[in-house]
């Protein structure tokens, strides 16, 4: 703490020297971590990031965003499908449902670090998010897991999708593997 001058006149008309004190300004870094009760200045940075990360990812989870992506998670896609489904339904057309998983993101994350797991996701979700259109749905389900629902394609469209996708990802260097299934409107839980 610092403490600084300046003129004060007191009751008695006298003037004189007013000490102040000047707290430094605490960051939310240090509010968030002492608020859990983290000592701030052991691996602060470290510590800061999980704390923000379990903040951050609380109120993305209740919003339907991936924190990490910025796509839909789990719960984002209900409120997508919500709409999209019946809609495709009532309008006769086929979906096909893809069961999405990244190879070897885990032995990535042990080797090199989560920076470059994370840096392999976000590559992956922009290779497939610049693949589909507007209308389908693309989610983040889990680490490595991921959804997409073509809406209005047929099963073998979707194929020739997923080669146009696995083409980018090579290009890339990204390994990922896919399960596709036409989407029975009816059961939708069943062509999961």
């Amino acid at each position: 703490m610092s403490e600084g001058n300046s003129q004060s006149q007191s009751k008695e008309g006298y003037i004189g020297p007013l000490r102040r004190r000047y707290e430094p300004i605490r960051n939310d870094v240090d509010a968030t971590l002492q608020s859990s009760g983290i000592n701030p200045h052991e691996s602060a940075f470290r510590k800061a990031r999980k704390a923000f990360s379990r903040k951050i990812f609380g109120k993305e989870e209740e919003s339907g965003t991936d924190p990490m992506t910025g796509i839909p998670n789990r719960k984002g896609l209900e409120r997508i499908f919500a709409t999209e489904m019946s809609l495709a339904q009532r309008m006769g057309v086929e979906s096909v449902n893809f069961e999405i998983d990244l190879d070897d993101l885990k032995n990535l994350n042990d080797t090199k670090g989560h920076e470059a797991g994370d840096k392999l996701i976000m590559d992956f979700v922009e290779a497939v998010r610049t693949s589909i259109r507007g209308s389908d749905a693309f989610a983040r389900v889990g680490g490595d897991e991921f959804r997409m629902v073509l809406f209005g394609t047929n099963i073998e469209n979707a194929g020739l999708k997923w080669d146009e996708i696995k083409t980018k990802l090579a290009e890339k260097q990204i390994n990922a593997s896919a399960g596709i299934a036409k989407i029975d409107y009816n059961n939708y839980q069943e062509s999961i």
